[in-house]
């Protein structure tokens, strides 16, 4: 069997009821109800780059290589 190419899956950290982080790649994922339906819908962040499902972005690929430390938020 050949190794195909395939993105690392990330490795989630539950900070709280609605937030996790990576702990390969640091990328934070927040969840939050949508404004005009019952749903919800996911903002991804890493440094200044920010992707989020309202906007029609697939969940970003894990780069271990881009990991930084990141803060503990309160």
């Amino acid at each position: 069997m050949t190794d195909t190419a395939r993105p690392k899956r990330h490795s989630w950290e539950h900070r709280h009821k609605h937030r996790k982080i990576c702990r390969n790649c640091g990328l934070l994922a927040d969840q939050r109800p949508h404004p005009y339906g019952r749903r919800w819908w996911t903002e991804w962040s890493r440094g200044d780059q920010s992707w989020n499902t309202l906007q029609g972005d697939k969940t970003p690929p894990c780069t271990p290589a881009a990991a930084r430390p990141v803060e503990e938020t309160r």
